[in-house]
């Protein structure tokens, strides 16, 4: 359903849209959930590749910190700690800086980077 929606934004929006975004970030969640641990790294790269390139979507710093905070949760698994300490450690300052430290996504992040 998710690479279905992102077909059809894409096709509507462009892959640059926030909206087809989210879906595209959805969909590797989904993956990761799913133990297809390669799709999903490939599909938040990606993402967070989006959001860098595109500068009408920096506004949102937080959805650029969940997508690394996700990715660096795969790389946890993956025992990959030193780059997921890293993107984490990003996250949680651009959703310090959106939210503040008190907030209840910055505090996620700063559990997951704990």
């Amino acid at each position: 359903m998710y690479r279905e929606a992102y077909g059809i934004g894409r096709d509507t929006l462009g892959v640059d849209h926030p909206e087809v975004t989210a879906i595209l970030n959805n969909l590797a969640c989904l993956y990761e959930s799913a133990g297809v641990l390669d799709k999903a790294e490939k599909l938040l790269t990606e993402v967070i590749e989006i959001y860098r390139r595109n500068e009408t979507l920096h506004y949102k710093h937080t959805d650029l910190a969940g997508s690394l905070n996700n990715l660096a949760m795969l790389y946890q698994q993956e025992g990959r700690h030193t780059v997921a300490s890293h993107m984490m450690r990003e996250a949680l300052e651009l959703a310090a800086q959106q939210y503040g430290s008190s907030h209840p996504t910055t505090m996620n992040i700063a559990e997951n980077y704990g």
